[in-house]
């Protein structure tokens, strides 16, 4: 039997998810960093810091975590044909020379730590990261003259994107630096080590860096951005843009599996490897295309653009999508997280909650949405749409209310998904991610949407799906729409709205966008 694999690199955990030829899922599965590799002290999936703003994991947490994935799939390697990879969207890794050299001759008596000598620098900064303000500011301003930051990479100047993270890297750590031969967001360098080569980086990812330019047919780096960012570190330009490589269109082949993973795994040795992307592009494949509400650590709001529109101070993302388009994406930084800290606020007290834990928190969901209902602007971190510094707000409530803050975080968090995603047209919406398991979540962005929420198997598993999509198009010769209507065809559920709460929706919805504009922070 043919079959497929997608796996995941992603913030807290690495996932799989493995199809035979008529696209039944066969397995699938996650590992969880903190539990599985706790000798690295993470907390979920990050590690500690004195400053709240930084926020990095190990890249040898990471080659663990692919090994792990590989033994676990051994069973499945000898009759795959493809694998593609997605990872947590703009981290970056910083490799030194003998990286590329020792891809070619990995000893396979060995685990893939024997590249632990190879970081040139000993973290990878990841989306969750704040701590480069300056460097942003300083990016937005130099391209202020220039029809802005969006004119050029189709995105904002964000703290998380690669610019910033290395403009600020390059600047404080001018030795190590230079002694830096490769700078790749994450999936390019899983991809690497998967072919045994240097590979690119597509355009699903290199999009989210404010380092590219805005063609989908001859993808790359904008020079007057690279330029800019350059002139911040005080680094050579040409230098600079040859140490992020190249560039190129989503899902194209990289090549053949590397020979470590056949001898160490027993993977066919003609297994292809597709470029891999960003956590979001894959997950919106993995939902059919249609307009997609990502429910993990961060929410996202994503679907297809025919056209690329870009304008200043927006607040979604665009991002390289399937051949001939793009997609926009919003992210809301707070997401399931929060309601991670809540149940553990108000339910069981700071211990581990269990599943009757979940059970008792959704039912502050219950009833109908009201006009009246209590809202908040629950920032438990630094909010990336709006931008805005961490701290919940509560509209005239404190904290210590457990039905009014749990029911009021559901809902407006529903209120700003919408909100945010009104560039976005779909008679559906679709609901991917851990976060797609809060039955009450879910029936309330339902309400307040005012469309049919579709959720599908394996929502936890949406991205690393996508990418085992991704390859079943190139195993079978098949169109992206074929595989498109796949994905699109096996709703788990589907919660129709209410259509009684429109009225009471349009109100809360007014006094969800006052609320933000005041963006009055009255304490935790």
């Amino acid at each position: 039997m043919r079959t497929v694999i997608g796996i995941e690199l992603s913030t807290q955990s690495a996932k799989y998810v493995v199809l035979d030829e008529t696209a039944a899922i066969l397995a699938s599965g996650s590992l969880a960093y903190d539990e599985r590799f706790p000798q690295y002290k993470t907390a979920g999936g990050i590690l500690p810091h004195s400053d709240s703003a930084v926020r990095r994991t190990s890249p040898l947490l990471l080659l663990e975590a692919l090994d792990g994935l590989f033994s676990v799939l051994k069973p499945f390697l000898p009759h795959c044909r493809a694998i593609k990879c997605d990872c947590m969207q703009h981290a970056t890794v910083y490799t030194k020379k003998i990286f590329s050299e020792k891809l070619q001759i990995l000893d396979h008596e060995q685990s893939l730590l024997q590249l632990s000598d190879c970081f040139s620098r000993q973290a990878v900064p990841i989306w969750e990261d704040r701590s480069t303000a300056e460097e942003t500011l300083f990016l937005v301003s130099a391209l202020a003259g220039h029809g802005g930051l969006e004119s050029k990479c189709g995105n904002r100047g964000e703290c998380r994107f690669a610019a910033a993270q290395i403009m600020k890297w390059a600047k404080e750590n001018p030795a190590e630096y230079s002694g830096t031969v490769h700078i790749q967001v994450l999936s390019a360098f899983v991809t690497s080590i998967l072919c045994g080569k240097i590979c690119p980086v597509d355009t699903g990812d290199g999009w989210g860096t404010n380092l590219n330019n805005l063609s989908i047919r001859f993808p790359g780096w904008s020079k007057i951005l690279i330029k800019q960012a350059a002139a911040y570190a005080g680094i050579n330009p040409k230098y600079f843009a040859k140490k992020l490589g190249r560039m190129a269109a989503y899902d194209k082949p990289a090549g053949r599996i590397s020979a470590y993973f056949s001898r160490r795994y027993g993977a066919n040795p003609e297994c292809i490897i597709l470029l891999g992307t960003g956590d979001n592009p894959a997950t919106l494949l993995g939902m059919g295309a249609a307009t997609t509400i990502s429910l993990g650590s961060s929410y996202t709001v994503n679907g297809v653009l025919k056209k690329i529109y870009t304008c200043p101070g927006q607040e979604y993302n665009i991002f390289g999508f399937i051949p001939g388009t793009a997609m926009a994406l919003s992210c809301i930084t707070n997401g399931s997280k929060v309601h991670d800290f809540f149940i553990r606020e108000y339910i069981t007290h700071g211990s581990k909650p269990t599943a009757a834990d979940w059970f008792e928190y959704q039912k502050f969901t219950d009833g109908q949405i009201d006009a009246n209902d209590p809202l908040m602007l629950p920032y438990l971190e630094s909010e990336s749409v709006p931008v805005k510094s961490r701290g919940i707000v509560r509209d005239g409530f404190n904290k210590s209310d457990t039905r009014t803050n749990i029911r009021a975080l559901h809902i407006s968090q529903a209120l700003s998904l919408r909100l945010h995603s009104k560039h976005l047209a779909s008679d559906i919406i679709l609901a991917a991610g851990g976060g797609a398991a809060n039955a009450g979540l879910c029936r309330i962005i339902a309400d307040v949407f005012a469309k049919p929420l579709h959720i599908l198997p394996q929502t936890s598993f949406a991205a690393p799906y996508g990418c085992a999509l991704s390859c079943l198009r190139i195993m079978n010769k098949k169109s992206y729409q074929q595989i498109i209507n796949i994905a699109a065809s096996i709703a788990e559920k589907i919660i129709l709205p209410d259509s009684k709460t429109h009225p009471a929706v349009s109100v809360l919805m007014e006094r969800y966008q006052k609320l933000e504009k005041k963006l009055i922070h009255i304490g935790d």
